[in-house]
């Protein structure tokens, strides 16, 4: 394993004293003189510190810095049970008799530029694959993203730059709208039923919970407007209601909370069953017969001009069910400050976020997020599995530019890219 100030080869495990001569072996005993080259200096954190990058304790991790080529096939990282990095062409490149962990993560090229991208096994899932590290420069927010905040995550539910105004998206990130079933009781008896048959009949009726009306209930001011079955996990007579009930319901517990009242920053708790405490979604597709009609629970909702993000927060003790932020600035230096301050307009309570742990403005058409040098720092896991590595103007390895830093695990890599691709030495 290199010292600390060495560099160390990424292919044979090589030790020296500086990038060029690193450079150099790779070039001449290896024949890798026409493939980019890319400096990682990797940094891993001891286990007991409960899965946070604490940035201002540099003085227990493990540091090194390897030189790493960007071949045809992907480089994948690999860790061994005391913290050292290692980079293997494949799986099957491993030693015998050493165990290593795998990071999840592999160093490929693609058209123009390396990239930072999951495993193949990996691709597919939430919880695996590199996180990109957020700094003062900020990264560009995409739908889908999920960032955290030290231990605390939220979800990027929707980026809207554009169009008319609408809606915002309010639903949670994994609901998909189902089309609710509707039972057809629009029918109503042409004559009228002996009483004694009417409550015969009336025990297989399905009845709304809420006004307890059935479907064939003729009575003044009972609801008329379609049953269906709730959309949360009540089965069976309990989940059966009016659309108009559980619109009516729903619009006295629910709405959207202007929280400085000056039309940018707002607040929506999401709906939520008392029974299940299963989350509402604010529209459903009600299907009947043939046709399907959308139908909103949240007709009220104000709609909102572009641009704006809406950020979907987790359930925790100061949201039992969630919440969903959206902000939508009036200029392009208006910015959302997220952190534990009560300066924030996104205030989150955990002990692991900072007083001003980051913010989000508009710049430039894009909703930017930029870590305030947080103690826990801030990542971005992006929605698509690959984190591109910016191709660079220079070649010389005394003008190293930083690509891109990502985290894997307790494993954060910090990438420089040497040499553009195709380019000789």
């Amino acid at each position: 394993m290199a010292m600390t100030g060495q560099f160390e080869c990424g292919v044979c495990e090589d030790a020296f004293s500086s990038a060029e001569k690193c450079a150099f072996h790779l070039c001449s005993q290896h024949a890798l003189t026409d493939v980019p080259l890319v400096q990682v200096n990797a940094t891993t954190w001891n286990r007991d510190s409960h899965s946070l990058f604490n940035a201002e304790d540099t003085n227990e991790h493990q540091h090194q810095r390897l030189i790493v080529p960007v071949c045809k096939e992907p480089m994948r990282f690999f860790r061994n049970t005391s913290g050292k990095v290692s980079v293997k062409l494949t799986q099957s490149h491993l030693p015998r008799g050493e165990r290593l962990e795998s990071l999840h993560a592999q160093l490929a090229r693609c058209l123009s530029s390396p990239v930072i991208e999951s495993t193949p096994r990996s691709a597919n899932s939430s919880k695996r694959g590199p996180s990109r590290c957020v700094d003062d420069h900020g990264c560009q927010l995409q739908e889908g993203d999920v960032i955290q905040f030290g231990r605390y995550k939220a979800t990027v539910a929707q980026v809207c730059l554009t169009g008319e105004a609408q809606i915002p998206k309010l639903s949670a990130v994994e609901d998909c709208d189902d089309a609710v079933m509707a039972p057809s009781f629009a029918c109503r008896p042409g004559s009228e039923l002996p009483t004694k048959q009417v409550l015969e009949r009336r025990e297989s009726i399905p009845r709304c919970r809420i006004c307890l009306g059935d479907a064939l209930d003729e009575t003044p001011g009972v609801e008329e407007s379609p049953m269906i079955q709730a959309p949360c996990h009540c089965k069976g007579s309990n989940g059966i209601m009016h659309i108009s009930c559980l619109e009516r319901w729903l619009a006295t517990r629910c709405g959207l909370e202007d929280r400085c009242g000056d039309g940018q920053y707002f607040s929506f708790n999401p709906p939520c069953c008392e029974v299940c405490k299963t989350e509402l979604p604010v529209a459903v597709s009600v299907n009947a017969g043939l046709e399907t009609e959308q139908v909103s629970l949240l007709s009220a909702l104000p709609c909102i001009a572009p641009p704006f993000i809406v950020l979907s927060m987790p359930r925790s003790e100061a949201r039992p069910f969630g919440e969903r932020f959206v902000f939508a600035p009036s200029q392009n230096d208006t910015e959302l400050k997220i952190g534990r301050s009560h300066d924030a307009q996104l205030r989150v309570k955990d002990v692991s976020v900072s007083r001003l742990h980051a913010t989000v403005t508009l710049t430039n058409g894009a909703f930017v997020l930029k870590d305030n040098s947080s103690k826990f720092q801030t990542v971005v896991r992006p929605a698509k599995s690959q984190i591109r590595l910016p191709p660079i103007k220079a070649c010389k390895l005394d003008h190293l530019h930083t690509a891109s830093k990502v985290q894997l695990g307790r494993t954060v890599l910090d990438m420089m890219l040497l040499s553009p691709l195709g380019k000789g030495r």
